[in-house]
């Protein structure tokens, strides 16, 4: 016996379902510009993102260790790479929320920061949010999937 039809029952499938990605690589990020006045910025990273059977959640990690560049940072300011690496996650977040809202929510993938180049007079910590949005925006265009929690 059903116990839902038509309409109720689309719309349940609907929400039993996440995209993800369709396996893992690399996406790669370069948003730069270096020839405005006064606001120039350089954010260029990548994001492994790998699918992860049996998890619903989108998760972030940065499993590497940040050069340091800043060797004429000065001392009275706080290292911004902490501030860069939480930018990148915010963006993602941010992606996910764009998708959440679209009806084509996130899960099911880990996203990895594992390169990164910093130029430390054309930081904007926020341009790694904007950048990381991009990134996840390129990367669900060519290798998006959909993945059913009713299976």
């Amino acid at each position: 016996m059903r116990c839902l039809a038509g309409k109720a029952e689309e719309e349940l499938n609907h929400k039993m379902q996440l995209t993800t990605v369709t396996h893992e690589f690399d996406q790669p990020i370069r948003h730069i510009n270096q020839l405005a006045s006064g606001g120039s910025y350089f954010a260029v990273f990548t994001l492994r993102l790998t699918p992860t059977p049996g998890s619903h959640e989108l998760a972030f990690e940065c499993p590497i260790e940040i050069p340091d560049p800043f060797a004429n940072w000065p001392t009275d300011r706080p290292d911004p790479r902490p501030a860069i690496v939480a930018a990148i996650e915010q963006g993602i977040r941010q992606f996910e929320d764009e998708r959440r809202k679209d009806g084509k929510p996130i899960g099911s993938l880990k996203a990895s920061l594992v390169a990164i180049a910093i130029h430390p007079s054309d930081i904007r910590i926020y341009r790694f949010a904007v950048a990381a949005v991009l990134a996840m925006r390129e990367a669900f265009a060519a290798h998006e999937t959909l993945l059913s929690l009713l299976d």
